[in-house]
């Protein structure tokens, strides 16, 4: 943990640099209040350190086409096929194009350019909650100083199948933290538009103690989901290519489906705890950096070595 003097120095650093280089900066002010600790965001001590350089540095454009919920769906499809998806019902450029009364319900309305943003429809009832706000949708923009992966999504509303089990709830989320295409970290939302639990876990469905926005579930270890493996492999085609990517799918233990790719958790605006547990996360990274990189190295010598002209032995 920093001391208050190195706390105050950081900061004034930053608000120094933030006054002649002011878009990496813009967006520490939450982080710090949130948490008590500045972020560090040129030299990154943590994992939100690092999600925060990403956002102040952009590293791979392919983020701007993930993050693009239609956009996403094409991706989706190229790498894993048919039968990932929930059922796309409608998309509309114009809040008056909808036609809520005539979708089959359960479905979810959300649009493609922002997070945060979405409307589930189990009956006709829920058709009153869709107002004025939902209008303004398409009016809205995420500040794309500071969250570079919005920058020129083109805004529709889309409409896709709400995926519920046999008692009309929710599917349970499984959010895949991945680092160079290997996942390190699951969450386990359930119930999330109720009381919401997350529970944290290891890759081997091994629980790790340790929150984020939610507390755990108060009964026992949640069980290991029929489909894990299968979820994994996933996660690993479609973070393929990003240093650090969160996969978001869904599984009824029998299908498995693709929600979101989420490359900003919270815009960085979030704090673990234990907070070292942050920190344990960056070193996995690195480690996971590390290995990737070493990796890269031995594939390329070996394509290099395979050209070598071996010399021609002299006969005697």
């Amino acid at each position: 943990m920093l001391s208050y003097f190195e706390q105050k120095i950081r900061s004034r650093k930053n608000k120094f640099l933030s006054s002649i280089w002011p878009t990496p900066f813009l967006f520490q002010k939450k982080p710090l209040k949130k948490s008590g600790i500045t972020p560090n965001i040129l030299q990154p001590q943590d994992y939100r350190d690092l999600v925060l350089k990403t956002m102040a540095f952009p590293d791979n454009e392919a983020r701007a086409i993930v993050c693009d919920k239609l956009a996403l769906r094409g991706y989706v499809e190229e790498k894993l096929g048919d039968g990932y998806l929930p059922d796309l019902i409608d998309v509309c450029e114009h809040f008056e194009e909808l036609k809520l009364h005539e979708y089959p319900v359960p479905f979810v309305l959300k649009p493609n350019h922002a997070s945060g943003c979405l409307h589930l429809v189990f009956s006709a009832e829920d058709l009153a909650e869709i107002d004025e706000e939902t209008e303004c949708w398409m009016e809205y923009r995420h500040n794309e100083a500071v969250e570079w992966v919005y920058r020129n999504i083109e805004p529709r509303y889309f409409v896709e199948e709400m995926l519920c089990d046999n008692n009309n709830h929710p599917l349970p989320d499984y959010k895949i933290t991945c680092f160079f295409g290997e996942p390190v970290m699951i969450w386990k939302d359930t119930d999330r538009f109720g009381t919401h639990y997350q529970d944290i876990f290891t890759p081997e469905w091994e629980p790790i103690k340790a929150q984020l926005l939610y507390p755990g579930s108060p009964d026992i270890k949640p069980d290991k989901p029929k489909t894990l493996d299968r979820m994994l492999e996933i996660a690993r085609i479609l973070s393929k290519g990003f240093s650090f990517i969160r996969v978001d799918l869904y599984s009824d233990n029998e299908k498995i489906y693709v929600g979101e790719l989420t490359s900003f958790t919270e815009a960085g605006n979030f704090v673990y705890s234990p907070r070292d547990f942050d920190q344990h996360l960056y070193q996995l990274y690195l480690e996971h950096r590390d290995r990737w990189i070493s990796k890269q190295r031995k594939h390329y010598k070996i394509k290099a070595m395979q050209k070598l002209k071996k010399a021609d032995t002299p006969s005697y």
